[in-house]
């Protein structure tokens, strides 16, 4: 499988900055790698071990997107159109049946990657989109790529062979997810019982500390590259990475 080094589109609280730390925390050995939240996706891209993937989210335009990408020819993904109009990204935007290129031109110049946090006036290239075309798809081809409730994907990859990798909406967080609702309790219970190697990463936050007791947690210094101050300084915090072995 060939190496990619950035997500294939932008996505809030990705954690394309620290995934290959996060991916030296996993095991030696192992057959299968689920990412349960996926949204951007930014660990599966980098991950490079396992013989079967799975990702989820409960963002169905995202995975909708992942599967159109992978049957849709690197000609016409490297044909689209970057160079709109205000009015013409507020109309890739607002298309409820986004061809690639309408995802790709939304997700490319709204911020956050989000059309509904607002659309950017300055030009922005998807030069890694053009480039590594070919290795999104043939990753994207031996892929699981599925949109329903985490637990139902979690458990279905609860093996001993397994990777699970689960990134849940945070305790403190600025944007709403489709996961909405998903506590750390219910997280790190299911860590506890399972039977596959998981992985989490999690805010810093005393619930989740209390919920994730007697699991292996650190701290995860973390920069979102996504989140810019006044200054346009990537925002720095610490958060917590945990595993049940």
């Amino acid at each position: 499988m060939h190496s990619i080094t950035r997500p294939l589109i932008g996505f809030p609280g990705g954690k394309s900055t620290v995934s290959e730390k996060i991916i030296k925390e996993f095991p030696k050995e192992y057959n299968k790698f689920c990412e349960v939240f996926a949204g951007g996706a930014s660990v599966y891209w980098k991950e490079n071990k396992a013989k079967e993937r799975v990702i989820n989210d409960k963002t169905k335009e995202v995975m909708d997107f992942y599967k159109k990408f992978k049957d849709t020819s690197c000609e016409v993904v490297r044909n689209c159109d970057m160079d709109l109009s205000m009015e013409e990204r507020k109309n890739a935007c607002n298309n409820r049946e986004k061809s690639v290129c309408q995802y790709l031109q939304g997700n490319k110049f709204a911020f956050n990657g989000l059309c509904s946090q607002g659309l950017s006036h300055k030009d922005r290239a998807m030069s890694n989109v053009k480039r590594d075309c070919e290795k999104y798809k043939e990753k994207l081809q031996h892929t699981k790529i599925l949109n329903q409730d985490w637990q139902t994907i979690a458990n279905k990859c609860d093996k001993k062979d397994s990777v699970i990798f689960l990134d849940p909406p945070y305790v403190k967080k600025s944007f709403k997810y489709p996961h909405e609702g998903v506590t750390p309790q219910e997280v790190c219970d299911f860590a506890r019982k399972s039977k596959a190697k998981v992985v989490i990463t999690y805010d810093n936050d005393p619930s989740v500390r209390k919920a994730c007791k007697g699991l292996h947690i650190k701290k995860l210094p973390i920069k979102y590259s996504m989140t810019t101050g006044t200054l346009g300084k990537a925002k720095k915090v610490n958060e917590l990475l945990i595993k049940n072995y």
